[in-house]
């Protein structure tokens, strides 16, 4: 619930304001997680799917929430943020300490040019991308040029 703010009105108003205020949350914080249970040590994802190898050293994870533009990686305390275009995987390899983000294919009449990656990270690890070329970091954020439409666009990350 909240305050309708209208002049004319000033009440409560049960749909608009909670509404609003719903969807603004949603916009704002939805996300994929990627965590190992603390004491049961399981790996568990919230908002996505996931694929780990039997020696729990590679995790895929794919994206379910609403945006597809978040995810984080609780193993390693790593956030991977778009603000431009979404995320169909991401793979970690724990034990040769590389991370691979597939990113979706874009159509030609697209509003944007660029994918505009951010990475947060709780640790500080050396981050450096792998994947040729090298793409500029503008802003704090990674510039990757988009692939032709239907080619999806991949970036490989190591890490030390």
């Amino acid at each position: 619930m909240g305050l309708h703010g209208d002049p004319s009105k000033l009440i409560h108003d049960y749909y608009d304001a909670d509404y609003g205020l719903a969807f603004y949350g949603l916009a704002s914080l939805h996300s994929s997680y990627a965590v190992r249970h603390p004491s049961w040590q399981i790996p568990l994802c919230y908002l996505c799917d996931y694929f780990v190898s039997a020696d729990n050293s590679t995790w895929k994870i794919i994206p379910r929430d609403a945006f597809h533009r978040r995810i984080f990686f609780q193993p390693l305390g790593i956030a991977f943020t778009l603000d431009t275009g979404t995320m169909d995987s991401l793979t970690v390899n724990l034990k040769v300490k590389t991370v691979e983000l597939v990113l979706t294919a874009v159509p030609t009449s697209s509003l944007f040019s660029i994918f505009r990656l951010r990475i947060e990270h709780q640790y500080r690890y050396n981050i450096t991308v792998t994947s040729s070329p090298n793409p500029p970091v503008i802003r704090e954020a990674y510039e990757i040029p988009i692939k032709p439409f239907p080619q999806t666009t991949t970036v490989l990350f190591k890490w030390d």
